[in-house]
């Protein structure tokens, strides 16, 4: 019984997954962005900005931050992000779903007789507390949330060395 306690305690202990739907590498900058959302720009060298979206076309992107507002072309943006929060209603259910579960199980664990040890209140007291640990981790946690990013180079350099036959070195660059 032990083994099962420990194993359903484990799988609530993992943290979650968020399926995200990966931009379109096609170059089309507006697509997944709205303006007035807050983003994270990170540049091609390296350099991040972060504000709000005040204008946006497919050629560039208008940030508003503190220190002004700011025009980037497209071909200088290699990602643009924004952070992500979870609804609490999913915190809740999963948490109060995780506490009744959690409470079951120490309930089939016991030996004892269900009104003997004084069981009555652990599932609902298990479904209060995962509830309220649910909504509380999903205040906390913030996902990171991929909306634009830059189609990948297909610049290659390759080069082969020969022996056999003919003996020497084949460069290719591809751009």
């Amino acid at each position: 019984m032990k083994k099962l306690l420990v194993t359903v305690c484990s799988l609530f202990i993992a943290t979650s997954a968020f399926s995200q739907q990966l931009p379109d590498s096609s170059g089309s900058l507006g697509q997944n962005m709205k303006i007035g959302q807050k983003v994270t720009v990170r540049l091609t060298d390296g350099k991040v900005r972060e504000g709000s979206v005040t204008e946006l076309n497919q050629t560039e992107l208008v940030i508003a931050s503190k220190s002004g507002t700011e025009r980037i072309m497209a071909p200088r943006i290699q990602e643009v992000s924004r952070r992500h929060r979870d609804s609490l209603w999913n915190g809740l259910i999963i948490g109060a779903a995780a506490g009744a579960l959690m409470g079951w199980a120490a309930i089939a664990a016991n030996d004892c007789d269900y009104d003997e040890c004084g069981e009555a209140g652990v599932v609902p007291g298990g479904i209060v507390i995962g509830a309220a640990l649910g909504t509380g981790l999903d205040l906390l946690l913030r996902e990171r949330q991929v909306l634009y990013r830059a189609p990948q180079s297909q610049t290659s350099l390759r080069i082969q060395i020969l022996m056999g036959q003919v003996t020497g070195t084949r460069v290719s660059w591809r751009f």
